[in-house]
């Protein structure tokens, strides 16, 4: 009997110990401490799991003045490289973190990390999800409309893949029912420090341009201008090929090659406000006198419990639109939402 307690005392321990060391430390500017499993560092936001909440907790990460972990993590630093580490704050200076380069201790500021991400592959630590919605009811002309947006995306040491989902539909007495919807989908690869790879395509259907469907892939080269726990700027440029089926039935299909540039903005140390946005500008190569602009810009205000209010705005341009389309077509888009 004593035997079997003795067991049972020592596999308590044990176990005591396992789970205590699979807490990491956070410390912050005020003295503050919190202790949990942090599960990824994204757009600024350090997502850390506790026994305080049943959801993890999501910290800014320019809020942390110290931090020490017991797992090893893959981190990104601004320039690209990734190092699959330990992090602690250097004692000498709590300005520093002490990591592992090629198993040596190095010494780096707070500031150069960009991601952080389970050292394991982790399937479900490393996706996201977000749906929003919003709807418009008037008396007059029983005006109905339903607007969608839904994202996913999944973040890899290397590479990262995404896709996009926005829907319009109004409904009015007396009118044609309108819709316009829009699918994005994309991969990019890390080739060399900021420079990565991309390959893309888009799905459009627009009543105002007469478009009952364009088909846009993309292929290109991207680099990080910016990189920082502020905000991501990113350049883009490549070939695209252009298939457009219309509602109209005089306007014939076209089929064209464009070569495109684009920029791309992510602000995420704002607070509770992001703001992200996207140009691309278009020139025909096989249609050389045709020039199209998509651009696109999303405020969010983040609320408690992962919920959030999103206001957007699309635009889209075409130079050479099908017979009696016009040539800009643009959506307003307040929704509240949900994100995993």
């Amino acid at each position: 009997m004593k035997c079997s307690k003795n067991l049972l005392l020592l596999l308590f321990v044990f176990s005591f110990s396992n789970l205590f060391s699979q807490q990491d430390t956070l410390i912050f500017k005020d003295g503050s401490e919190l202790i949990g499993k942090i599960q990824s560092m994204q757009a600024g936001g350090l997502a850390i799991e506790t026994a305080l909440s049943d959801d993890d907790l999501i910290i800014k990460w320019y809020e942390v003045s110290e931090i020490y972990t017991v797992n090893k993590y893959l981190i990104t630093l601004d320039t690209g490289e990734i190092l699959h580490t330990l992090i602690s704050t250097a004692s000498f200076d709590k300005s520093k973190m002490v990591v592992l380069r090629e198993g040596k201790p190095a010494f780096i500021n707070g500031e150069h990390i960009i991601t952080i991400n389970p050292g394991e592959d982790e399937f479900f630590e490393r996706i996201s999800v977000s749906v929003d919605g919003g709807l418009t009811v008037t008396k007059a002309n029983n005006l109905r409309q339903f607007t969608m947006r839904s994202n996913v995306g999944y973040i890899a040491p290397s590479w990262d893949t995404y896709a996009s989902f926005d829907a319009v539909l109004s409904a009015q007495d007396s009118i044609a029912d309108t819709k316009r919807n829009e699918i994005n989908a994309g991969f990019n690869y890390t080739i060399y420090g900021r420079f990565y790879g991309l390959v893309q395509i888009n799905f459009l259907q627009s009543e105002e341009l007469k478009l009952q469907l364009r088909s846009n892939p993309k292929l290109g080269l991207g680099y990080h201008l910016i990189r920082s726990n502020a905000m991501f700027l990113n350049l883009v440029g490549g070939a695209s090929y252009n298939n457009e089926v219309y509602t109209a039935a005089a306007e014939p299909d076209r089929e064209s090659s464009e070569a495109f540039m684009g920029l791309g903005l992510n602000i995420f140390n704002l607070g509770s406000l992001g703001i992200l946005s996207n140009l691309t500008a278009f020139k025909g190569i096989t249609d050389s006198d045709r020039r199209r602009v998509d651009f696109k810009i999303d405020f969010k205000y983040d609320f408690p419990y992962n919920l959030y209010l999103k206001f957007g705005y699309t635009h889209n341009f075409d130079n050479k639109p099908a017979l009696d389309a016009s040539e800009n077509d643009y959506v307003f888009q307040t929704t509240v939402g949900w994100e995993l």
